[in-house]
């Protein structure tokens, strides 16, 4: 959360949507595009965190149960 309020911050400072809806980009596009990058993010962080806990054999610890199942 803290990276994307930077991202955000950073993008409106230098007023890039601004310039990208001068040069003819669809809002859309530019929304979809934050999207698609969030989403590759967040699925990346998943399979990084469920290859750790396979690696490092967390399945057996309680505190680790919800990660487990979300990892199966």
């Amino acid at each position: 959360m803290p990276t994307q309020i930077t991202a955000v911050a950073s993008e409106r400072e230098m007023k890039l949507r601004q310039a990208l809806d001068t040069a003819g980009m669809l809002r859309s596009a530019h929304w979809a595009s934050w999207a698609t990058f969030e989403v590759v993010m967040g699925l990346e962080s998943a399979l990084l965190l469920c290859a750790l806990g396979a690696a490092w054999q967390v399945r057996d610890r309680p505190s680790c149960v919800l990660v487990s199942a979300a990892c199966v």
